[in-house]
């Protein structure tokens, strides 16, 4: 989210540059290509980072911003620290881009920085969240009210699209007949996303083939436990991938059972792709999807065994008309270049 508003910001009016804490890889190349200066500040997580902290002060003091924008709880509170070595005249802007559904499994360094995050945001001139749910838990955990604002995500309409052409080579390429129903997951794998949930609470029919991709889809464990199934052999496993909008016009139904998302950002995506989304009743969901037909109650088995055969029993036709019609809230709401304006208007 962060590289979508910055490469659409007018550049004309701001004088953008990103500092990272570490090394910005594939991020800094995008960032870079558009014409945005990126700095690395190089933290290794060793004890030798305590003296790269000076090179941070050094390099924000040369740069001299008008607005800090931080961008996640750990560096939100930094933030609050780096504003003693900056201009008193420097506005200080937070960013969370995540829920409290799942705080007592995170790690414990980060249940501190939300838990100090809620004192130190008083200090703040802005604190952004990107969900009504979040916007609520986080006044509750005990964040400034005065402070809090929504801002939601948005969402590049010019690549999210539906794609024919993408859509027939990825299948091709998966062995996936147009008569054949192909239901994907696209996510990181992990517990609190749901692959499992999913694997083990359906059986697909004859018709019906299975895609999930995500970093950790092809590590052993996943693997192992895939092959344990007794559909084994028609799900596909995909790691991570940088043409996710080819994948979900590849997709009929995507399914995003996350008990965690504040705004899951592959629903609305693939809304614009063309695919009829299925997901948990997390976060925002309600606010993307708006039809309680294609939203299944967190980790209740039956209301997902209902959704999902509800959404496999409509015709490919009938699905398209739908996901057309659901996208419209997408393109009106959340297109990127109307958050992109509102970003800009809260830093002028």
């Amino acid at each position: 989210m962060l590289v979508k508003v910055l490469t659409q910001m007018d550049q004309s009016k701001f004088d953008i540059f990103v500092v990272t804490l570490i090394d910005g890889g594939e991020l800094q190349e995008k960032l870079e290509a558009k014409g945005i200066r990126v700095y690395s500040i190089g933290f290794k997580k060793r004890v030798s980072d305590f003296f790269r902290v000076f090179k941070l002060i050094n390099t924000l003091r040369s740069l001299r911003p008008n607005v800090l924008q931080a961008w996640l709880y750990h560096c939100n509170l930094l933030s609050c620290f780096l504003s003693f070595f900056l201009s008193n005249e420097v506005k200080i802007c937070w960013n969370i881009r995540s829920s409290l559904h799942a705080f007592s499994k995170e790690k414990i360094f980060t249940k501190i920085a939300i838990q100090f995050g809620a004192y130190f945001s008083t200090f703040a001139d802005l604190v952004l969240v990107n969900s009504k749910e979040s916007y609520r838990q986080h006044l509750n955990f005990g964040y400034c009210s005065k402070n809090l604002k929504l801002l939601g995500n948005g969402f590049d309409t010019s690549i999210y699209k539906v794609d024919v052409h993408s859509r027939e080579e990825l299948r091709k390429i998966w062995n996936v007949k147009s008569s054949e129903l192909l239901i994907g997951i696209v996510a990181r794998v992990h517990r609190e996303k749901g692959q499992k949930f999913f694997l083990s609470n359906f059986i697909p029919p004859e018709n019906v083939k299975i895609l999930i991709v995500g970093r950790g889809a092809k590590e052993r464990d996943f693997k192992s436990f895939v092959a344990s199934l007794p559909f084994a052999d028609r799900v596909i496993l995909e790691e991570s991938r940088n043409d996710v909008h080819r994948v979900l016009n590849a997709v009929d139904i995507l399914v995003s059972p996350s008990e965690t998302d504040s705004f899951p950002n592959i629903v609305a995506e693939s809304l614009l792709c063309g695919a009829l989304p299925l997901a948990t009743n997390v976060g925002d969901v309600s606010e993307i999807i708006r039809d309680e037909r294609f939203i299944f109650r967190k980790r209740d088995q039956e209301s997902f065994q209902s959704q999902i055969e509800q959404s496999i029993s409509i015709d490919q036709d009938e699905r398209r008309k739908i996901s057309k019609t659901l996208s419209e809230n997408i393109i009106e709401n959340y297109s990127i270049s109307k958050i992109t304006k509102m970003y800009e208007s809260l830093y002028l």
